[in-house]
């Protein structure tokens, strides 16, 4: 169904002609109240299930002075794909709705979704612990043959406008961290939104967030009706809202469901296109989502692009800790994971996982740089081996003694292998893992990388590792450090520990 909108025929203004109730002695009634709003042509106009989306400005007078107060119309023009009859866009820009559709079933609870809409902006914005995550929705009005939601309008872009401003993965992550906060207060509520996309997301210039969109919102208990209405969009719906099966899975869906939409909006970010489950002919593709949900096809470029992101607006680029590009692995596999039970449970976990990650891609954070790669290949018949490691750490660590471990024999039997096996094991254990090759002590503190500290002096890196390593909990593996030092001692490896 194409929709025509005010924008194609080339409206500059819309006029309301809205009854409002005046009281004139005792007797109450009702004159038309006229609104009139400036349409903005230049903005995006943004489609909805339910509705089109404008940006305009709300002529206001008062006294002899006209204000242009900024807003955002909702105009209700749904899309209905049962009968012949159509709506029709008159050439005076209202709205035909034909006996035929406005007596329709869909039609009327779609109708009243869309009311629905204004109460929740109300619910949300008079409860202490949304408001702040709301816009403000002014007037519910009906003109022009259909009904207006007014939402105020302060300056702010939406999600969408804010990632064409390509914000680096610290300040990106703090907005979705803030996001994920927003969407938990309103499942607290007992709400679950459904349709999350960077279109319904407005972002402020300090950084807040607010949801734009309740149109899709359900209560949960709601999804125990036959057939509630639901509303999604294509690129950021999770896989059980989508196909013909959806009404099958409605018992099953939850805040889940809306997890996933985070993910999807992450997954924009980093590779700058929307996830792709439809083939050609418009149909849910299986194999789409099995090979991106399920073989993680995405991963091949993944640390490509956190590179990318991660160098954005830095004055003095370097490479991504590993540490934050195997938290964004995880975090992207817990949000899209196509079996729901296989996500994050809720936003709470969701906003800690990414409240984890800001550390490791601050921009002027002084850290030690995580540079720790698994092996390529599988290691098999170590196990043993990888046991005694576990238990020689364990045992120390109880003590409360340095964690301090040598691997030696001769080359090529995989001392190396083995100790990258032990780091995989153990990458929850660590917050940063650092491997270095280095002929002496020294070398070894020289050759640890630590974000935004540029200094050549030895003794002022010494100082600050010193102060690092106890903020940050580390495994430190040192490739070939026998091969230049003789005798194999104990005790000369023992000086880098005494350093630090």
């Amino acid at each position: 169904m194409n929709r025509v909108t005010l924008k194609d025929l080339g409206k500059k203004s819309l006029v309301l002609q809205v009854p409002k109730p005046v009281a004139i002695g005792t007797q109450q009634l009702y004159a038309n109240l006229k609104i009139e709003f400036e349409l903005d042509l230049e903005a995006e106009i943004g489609y909805g299930g339910n509705c089109l989306v404008y940006h305009a400005y709300e002529m206001v007078e008062i006294g002899d002075t006209t204000f242009r107060h900024k807003v955002i119309l909702k105009e209700f023009y749904p899309v209905l794909t049962t009968g012949e009859d159509k709506i029709i866009r008159n050439e005076d820009g209202s709205l035909f709705i034909p006996e035929s559709i406005s007596c329709q079933e869909l039609y009327q609870r779609k109708l009243n979704r869309f009311k629905n809409s204004y109460k929740l902006f109300m619910e949300f914005h008079n409860a202490k612990d949304t408001n702040n995550y709301v816009v403000d929705a002014c007037e519910l009005v009906q003109g022009n043959g259909t009904w207006y939601l007014i939402v105020n309008y302060n300056e702010a872009c939406s999600l969408e406008e804010y990632m064409e401003t390509k914000p680096n993965l610290y300040d990106f992550g703090k907005v979705m961290k803030r996001i994920a906060e927003a969407v938990a207060n309103f499942h607290e509520m007992g709400y679950l939104h459904l349709d999350l996309t960077p279109g319904n997301i407005m972002v402020f210039k300090d950084g807040s967030v607010r949801i734009m969109d309740t149109d899709s919102m359900l209560k949960k208990e709601d999804l125990r009706i036959e057939h509630p209405i639901l509303s999604w969009s294509d690129g950021y719906a999770a896989p059980e809202l989508r196909g013909e099966r959806a009404y099958q899975r409605l018992s099953k869906m939850g805040e889940r469901t809306d997890v996933f939409s985070i993910g999807a909006i992450l997954y924009h970010y980093l590779y700058e296109q929307k996830l792709q489950f439809l083939n050609e002919a418009g149909e849910l593709d299986r194999e789409k989502i099995n090979t991106l949900l399920s073989k993680y096809s995405y991963e091949k470029t993944l640390r490509t692009k956190i590179e990318e992101k991660y160098g954005l607006h830095r004055e003095n680029p370097c490479q991504c800790p590993q540490n934050a590009v195997r938290k964004i692995r995880e975090l992207l596999r817990l949000l899209l994971a196509e079996k729901m039970p296989c996500r994050y449970a809720n936003m709470r976990e969701v906003a800690g996982a990414l409240e984890e990650l800001l550390p490791l891609v601050e921009p002027k954070s002084v850290r030690i740089l995580d540079n720790f790669r698994k092996n390529q290949d599988k290691v098999f018949g170590r196990e043993a081996k990888l046991r005694e490691l576990e238990k020689k750490f364990s045992e120390q660590s109880e003590a409360g003694a340095n964690r301090l471990v040598m691997i030696y024999g001769i080359g090529g039997i995989g001392k190396s292998t083995l100790a990258r096996a032990y780091g995989e094991q153990n990458l929850k254990r660590y917050e940063t893992i650092v491997e270095v090759a280095a002929e002496s002590a020294k070398d070894v503190i020289n050759s640890i990388s630590i974000a935004n500290f540029e200094s050549d002096n030895f003794e002022e890196r010494l100082a600050l590792l010193k102060n690092l390593l106890q903020e940050q909990k580390i495994l430190l593996i040192v490739h070939d450090f026998f091969r230049y030092v003789y005798p194999r001692r104990p005790e000369t490896f023992r000086r880098i520990i005494r350093h630090l």
